[in-house]
């Protein structure tokens, strides 16, 4: 399975993984770590490189972050009953299981769990279908404020 990180789990980054001195902790009128009590943030990306950064942006916000390296290993994470997500990051291109087809797959365990498709491509080229409010589409590459902004949007306020 991926790898599960919490912003209070004490862990400290490695120095090629501390926080961005310019991002800013947190969107407007967001409280850091209030979206952990919904869940984590799995984050889908082939590129190792690319899901580290991620984690990385994301934990700094306050996110709970769970990351796989495609759609297989993103599916045994939602299967895990334990472990509650609350959104997913899906690159839409990935060998064996593509973005969109990953999304299908997770939205038959979880209807509702909302998904931010990121790609090189348009969201025209690369993501089919029409995106609803659980949708999102998120060009790279992407400014760490865009990661943010984009995920803290598609699980709306906390509560």
């Amino acid at each position: 399975m991926g790898t599960f990180t919490s912003p209070s789990s004490g862990a400290a980054l490695p120095p090629s993984e501390a926080p961005p001195s310019d991002l800013s902790p947190s969107p407007p009128g967001f409280v850091s770590g209030e979206y952990s009590a919904l869940g984590a943030v799995l984050v889908v990306d082939d590129d190792v490189h690319v899901r580290r950064v991620a984690r990385r942006v994301l934990l700094h916000a306050g996110f709970s972050v769970i990351e796989a390296s495609g759609g297989e290993e993103a599916l045994a994470a939602l299967r895990d009953e334990s472990v509650r997500v609350a959104c997913a990051v899906v690159d839409v291109t990935m060998p064996g299981m593509d973005g969109p087809t990953c999304a299908e797959h997770l939205r038959q365990l979880r209807p509702e769990l909302p998904v931010l498709f990121c790609s090189g491509y348009s969201a025209d080229e690369s993501v089919p279908g029409t995106f609803d409010a659980r949708t999102a589409f998120l060009p790279k590459p992407y400014r760490q404020r865009d990661l943010v902004d984009h995920v803290a949007s598609l699980l709306g306020p906390a509560t």
